[in-house]
C-alpha cells in the first residue's frame, strides 16, 4: 500500500526519472534504516543541551537558566512580567518545572497558583508576578512544549537538505511518536480538559507551523513544488497525524503500534499521491 498507481490509460510515465522516483521513497521500505539518522530519534534536549531520558519529568526547561535566555514558552505565553535578571529567569524556569511535575501527578486540575508556589517553594506573591492564574500556567506549559516540538521539525528540515531518507513519513512519525513517550507533561496537558482558549488557537498557529516544517523537508528531499496546495496538503497531513498519535497515546503509554503503523501506511499514500499529481504537467483547459 501506499505506492503510487500509473495512469488509467496505462501509458508509461514520461517523466524524468528523479521525478518518478519520488512516489516510491514516500512509499519507504518498511523499517529499513534512515541515513544520518539510522537508529535514532530525535529527542527534546534539557537545560544544558542533552538528551532527556525516559520518564524524566524535569519539566519546560530554559535554554542555559543562568545564562540569560528566557525560559521556553517566556517569549509567546502571557506573563504578566518578563524576568530580565537571570535570576528571575531562573525562577520562572524553577517554576514551570515544578507546575509540570504537579500536571504528571495530579492532572489540570491541580494546577492552581497556591499548588505550584508550594511545589516551587516560592511565595505565592512571587509566582503572581509572572504567572497571575491557572490559566498562565497552562498557556506557559503549553508555549514551551511548542517550541520544544518546532524546535526538532527545524531540525530535521535541516537534516533533509543532505540526506537521502527511504522513508520520510516513516522517520517523522517515529520522531515524534519518541517525544510523545518521553513529554508525560504535553500528554498530560493535551489529554485533560483544562486548556484554555489562548492554549487552544495557539496549537492551531503551531501546526500550521508544523505543516510549514513538513513542507520544508518535503522541498529538500525533492517531492513537489512549492505552492499553495503543498502547503495545504502537508496541513492537511499533520492534522491527520496529530489526531492518529493522540488516539495511539491514549491506548498505550508507549503508544498503540498498530495504530501509528496504520498511520504511516495512510499518510505515506496521501503524500505519494500529492506529490505525483502535483509533478504532472498540469493539461491546458479547453
Amino acid at each position: 500500500m501506499g505506492e503510487p498507481t500509473a495512469d488509467s490509460g496505462g501509458t508509461e510515465d514520461a517523466r524524468p526519472t528523479g521525478e518518478r522516483d519520488n512516489g516510491s521513497r514516500l512509499a519507504g521500505a518498511e523499517g529499513g534504516p534512515q541515513p544520518g539518522r539510522a537508529d535514532t530519534v530525535p529527542q527534546p534536549t534539557g537545560a544544558e543541551g542533552g538528551p532527556q531520558p525516559a520518564g524524566a519529568d524535569t519539566g519546560p526547561q530554559p535554554a542555559g537558566a543562568e545564562g540569560g535566555s528566557r525560559p521556553a514558552g517566556a517569549e509567546s505565553a502571557p506573563l504578566r512580567r518578563t524576568p530580565q535578571q537571570a535570576r528571575s529567569r531562573a525562577r520562572l524556569a524553577r517554576v514551570l518545572q515544578a507546575a509540570e511535575r504537579v500536571l504528571i501527578a495530579e492532572g489540570v486540575e491541580a494546577l492552581t497558583t497556591t499548588r505550584v508556589a508550594a511545589e516551587a517553594r516560592v511565595s505565592v506573591g512571587s509566582l503572581y508576578q509572572y504567572l497571575p492564574d491557572r490559566g498562565a500556567i497552562i498557556d506557559a506549559l503549553a508555549a514551551g512544549y511548542f517550541a520544544r516540538l518546532e524546535a526538532v521539525m527545524d531540525d530535521l528540515a535541516r537534516d533533509a537538505a543532505t540526506q537521502r531518507w527511504e522513508d520520510p513519513v516513516g522517520l517523522l512519525i517515529d520522531a515524534y511518536a519518541g517525544i510523545y513517550r518521553t513529554e508525560h507533561g504535553f500528554r498530560a496537558l493535551w489529554f485533560g480538559s483544562g486548556l484554555t482558549e489562548r492554549t487552544r488557537a495557539a496549537d492551531r498557529e503551531h501546526k500550521r507551523r508544523m505543516a510549514d516544517g513538513v513542507r520544508r523537508v518535503l522541498l529538500a528531499l525533492g517531492f513537489g513544488h512549492d505552492d499553495e496546495g503543498l502547503g495545504r496538503a502537508c496541513h492537511a497531513a499533520v492534522l491527520a497525524a496529530d489526531a492518529l498519535a493522540q488516539e495511539a497515546f491514549r491506548r498505550d503509554a508507549d503508544g498503540d503500534s498498530a495504530l501509528l503503523d496504520e498511520a504511516k501506511i495512510m499518510l505515506r499514500g496521501y503524500l505519494a499521491d500529492i506529490t505525483d499529481r502535483r509533478q504532472r504537467p498540469r493539461r491546458a483547459r479547453p
